[in-house]
């Protein structure tokens, strides 16, 4: 055979060979009905969740203890606390329901807890909400002044939310809050600026909920730095007491979220 034409021969080969192997590569296999450009949709984050109390926000995002207002100008948002600690943290929303037999068991069982607390039930309930903060087991922290949802609100309007309570919970507990857990755990990127513009450190989210006597919890057990979502409804009590015999038998203990995130 002549050299020029087995030249010919072994250059023909190879691209054939080479065009095989670039189609492998780049078609979609006959399974995949969608195309090579189809991307699948991410999932949702908890600032576009509807939340409620028996659904557990799908974002988790963990902050540093100590200050944690970001080099950005917000406030981070926090659901578990980082840390090797086997302790989980309680904090109790809204204020409406003060059942004395709450105090009771907090007081018995010397369990802290974090109230998130909007203005009317605050001032309304402020001897009840005293008892705890004296006795060194709860912090009041902002939960808006009219419990109403600020997802989508203009940044003015989100402020005023916010921030307006922090003086008045300095002048009637003794200390200026430095959290903040937004009503349904409905919250946006605005949310997080205005937190940050009164010093607010960090907005809280829930990893656990109770309900009904019920307590769901993100991956079925607790996790070191799991905050917890409760209400003061006529429940509170036993649901309290759900959580405290879970944390036991589980060999969790109990802290304060402002040791961990929120300063004193």
């Amino acid at each position: 055979m002549p050299r020029r034409m087995l030249v010919t021969i072994l250059l023909a080969v190879v691209v054939v060979a080479t065009v095989s192997t670039v189609a492998g590569v780049t078609a979609p296999s006959s399974s995949d009905t969608s195309g090579a450009t189809t991307r699948r949709r991410p999932p949702t984050s908890a600032s576009t969740s509807t939340t409620t109390t028996t659904t557990l926000p799908s974002l988790v995002q963990g902050a540093p203890p100590g200050p944690v207002i970001g080099t950005d100008g917000t406030a981070p948002v926090v659901s578990r606390v980082p840390t090797t600690d086997n302790v989980i943290f309680l904090g109790i929303d809204d204020g409406l329901h003060r059942d004395p037999a709450v105090v009771e068991l907090l007081l018995r069982e010397k369990v802290p807890v974090t109230l998130f607390l909007a203005r009317d039930p605050a001032g309304d309930g402020r001897s009840y909400f005293r008892e705890l903060v004296d006795a060194g087991l709860a912090t009041v922290e902002s939960h808006t002044k009219s419990h109403e949802s600020v997802r989508g609100m203009p940044y003015s309007v989100q402020q005023d939310e916010v921030c307006a309570t922090l003086d008045e919970f300095t002048e009637w507990f003794g200390r200026r809050p430095t959290l903040f857990r937004p009503p349904y755990g409905e919250w946006d990127a605005t949310t997080r600026q205005a937190a940050a513009s009164c010093g607010l450190r960090a907005v809280v989210m829930w990893q656990g909920a109770t309900n009904d006597g019920r307590l769901d919890i993100v991956g079925g057990h607790f996790f070191p730095g799991d905050v917890l979502l409760l209400h003061f409804r006529p429940d509170l009590a036993e649901n309290l007491q759900l959580v405290i015999d879970r944390a036991r038998a589980e060999g969790f203990k109990i802290g304060r979220l402002v040791d961990y995130v929120g300063g004193p």
